[in-house]
């Protein structure tokens, strides 16, 4: 009986396993947003610089990421989840060491089609940085 709640337990128990945990150091290294503009948005960062076509992603991705991609207006927010300020990870993932960010407004995304947003180029910024530029920004942004 005692070897069968054990067994149970540890059936529990591998899931949690196979996340990967995020230290408080790999939150150090995510790219913090200041969102000073007066509505809110959503910063997408994309890696395919000077691709601007937004093939990279979808509408229904980016609600689906709140967490990942919303920033309230006048706020300030870790985002992305991806440590982009350790070089190691930076030159896995940008191609042309220029990391372009996609600033949408929260209701454009919410009321327009992604076939519209994409063919009006509906986004209100894009910004684009190089590495060196978000080391020396201390991995700070400032949406204006």
């Amino acid at each position: 009986m005692v070897v069968k709640k054990i067994n149970f337990l540890i059936v529990l128990a591998l899931p949690l396993f196979g996340f990967k945990c995020i230290t408080k150091k790999m939150r150090e290294n995510f790219i913090q947003i200041e969102n000073q503009m007066p509505v809110n948005v959503y910063c997408v960062p994309s890696y395919d610089y000077p691709d601007t076509t937004l093939s990279f992603i979808n509408k229904e991705r980016i609600l689906a990421n709140d967490s990942i991609y919303f920033i309230r207006t006048l706020s300030t927010k870790r985002l992305f989840y991806i440590d982009l300020c350790r070089e190691e990870t930076w030159n896995r993932l940008v191609k042309q060491d220029s990391l372009q960010i996609f600033v949408f407004d929260e209701q454009v995304i919410k009321q327009q089609s992604w076939d519209e947003i994409k063919a009006s180029k509906l986004y209100l910024r894009k910004l684009t940085y190089a590495y060196k530029d978000i080391i020396n920004n201390k991995c700070k942004i400032s949406v204006q």
